[in-house]
């Protein structure tokens, strides 16, 4: 019983929130720090969802649908 309170303080001890100051942004958003690092593959999977689905939004620009942009 004492080995699992210890382990869920110590669970709870390692969760570390933290809010970001305007300055530490620049790095936080390089490319590199992006769930998907390659822009033009990103691109090309929303346009191919965007086709599929026959509708497009929340990306930089909108379409048809049909794959043409």
């Amino acid at each position: 019983m004492k080995i699992a309170i210890l382990v869920i303080v110590a669970a709870l001890a390692m969760v570390a929130c933290t809010t970001v100051e305007p300055w530490e942004r620049e790095r936080l958003a390089h490319d590199c720090m992006q769930v998907t690092p390659d822009a033009g593959e990103a691109e090309m999977r929303a346009k191919t969802e965007a086709a599929r689905e026959g509708s497009s939004g929340g990306v930089s620009r909108g379409g048809a649908g049909c794959g043409c942009e």
